[in-house]
């Protein structure tokens, strides 16, 4: 029996963007509330560290 794999634990935000980017989505747009704060938190982190991500809009 082989030793167990470890694997990196992602979150869904992470998981999205990281779609996102490789289809090549340029903008998304979106609102705040409770649901998404994930996907803000993520977007944020991304943006900090200077990877790709698409530009958020925020609609009101």
């Amino acid at each position: 029996m082989n030793a167990p794999e470890t694997f990196a634990l992602r979150t869904g935000a992470a998981v999205l963007f990281d779609v996102l980017t490789d289809l090549g989505v340029e903008t998304i747009f979106g609102h705040t509330s409770g649901a998404v704060i994930p996907l803000h938190v993520e977007l944020n982190k991304r943006l900090r560290r200077g990877e790709p991500c698409p530009h958020f809009i925020m609609c009101r």
